[in-house]
């Protein structure tokens, strides 16, 4: 009995899948090429009122919710560089 059937893992071009050392999901194909690759993902909790202010924000600037949050971090660290 193999105790390991089912394992992913993350590449920097997307997550590929494998069960019994067989590949079952292709890794995404890469996009076009940047400056400044956003390759670490973060996981993160939020409650509700955090959620759906984070839509509305990002809804509000036509922008992605990651990129708020990005854009949060900037805000931040700035302020405590004064």
């Amino acid at each position: 009995m193999n105790l390991l059937d089912f394992c992913g893992y993350t590449t920097y071009n997307g997550t590929v899948a494998t069960k019994g050392g067989e590949t079952i999901s292709e890794p995404k194909k890469t996009g076009r090429p940047t400056d400044n690759p956003k390759d670490t993902m973060f996981r993160v909790r939020l409650d509700d009122k955090s959620v759906q202010q984070l839509e509305e924000s990002a809804e509000s600037l036509k922008i992605s919710k990651s990129e708020v949050v990005r854009k949060g971090i900037e805000l931040v660290h700035k302020s405590l560089k004064k």
